[in-house]
């Protein structure tokens, strides 16, 4: 019999504790594999330009607006497009076609030739209402996806063995990737260790081929 002088006793407030439920290992969703009758899809690299100026917006009245100072080592084709980029931050890229191509020097007289496109009027709203001076590129054929780079942040294994990176005046990107797949620069024809010495700095453009690059032209000094 219990001891009436004992407390009732009352039902503990801690529950025991729920058991525990061991769960399966689930197996991973399965891959799905290649159909080896669907076709591959082939991707065409994106091509970089042959030839590159630097140039500039000129003001022939209130409303015409050129651009000018277009000298390429190579002859461009009349009837073609250019696309041109300017150095401006706030300055869309145009596509301008090639209305007349002049031809200048004479080799005669030690004097390289070189041709100068001469491009359509812009007519670019944002371009024509500029009231500064904008330098620009200006990059032969037409390359819609081209972008300028700057030439100080261009890493040595991203240019052509025989450039400086300090010789380089121009770099065009026209992958996305950041990387330099055409290039204005000079070189020192006397010294391969310097990218200019005086009457002996000749330029070149080189354009990414692949895994390399080409030389597309070299423009020797006149001596």
């Amino acid at each position: 019999m219990r001891d009436p002088t004992l407390p009732p006793q009352t039902p503990s407030a801690v529950e025991p504790p729920a058991p525990t439920v061991e769960l399966e290992p689930t197996a991973p969703a399965p891959t799905a594999e290649p159909d080896p009758a669907a076709p591959e899809i082939e991707t065409t690299p994106i091509a970089a330009p042959t030839m590159l100026s630097a140039a500039a917006l000129w003001r022939e009245s209130k409303s015409r607006v050129e651009i000018s100072g277009i000298a390429f080592g190579l002859r461009p084709t009349a009837g073609e497009a250019v696309t041109v980029l300017p150095r401006h931050p706030t300055l869309p890229a145009l596509e301008l076609s090639i209305t007349k191509v002049k031809t200048h020097g004479n080799p005669r007289d030690d004097i390289p030739r070189w041709w100068e496109p001469v491009l359509e009027e812009v007519t670019e709203p944002a371009w024509v209402d500029v009231r500064a001076a904008v330098d620009v590129v200006v990059v032969y054929p037409a390359t819609p996806s081209a972008t300028l780079l700057d030439p100080t942040r261009i890493l040595p294994d991203d240019l052509p063995p025989s450039v400086l990176p300090k010789g380089v005046e121009i770099a065009v990107d026209v992958d996305g990737d950041g990387r330099p797949d055409a290039i204005e620069a000079s070189v020192c024809s006397e010294n391969p260790r310097r990218a200019r010495c005086f009457e002996a700095t000749a330029w070149e453009i080189h354009r990414r081929e692949g895994d390399g690059w080409q030389l597309v032209h070299r423009f020797e000094p006149a001596t």
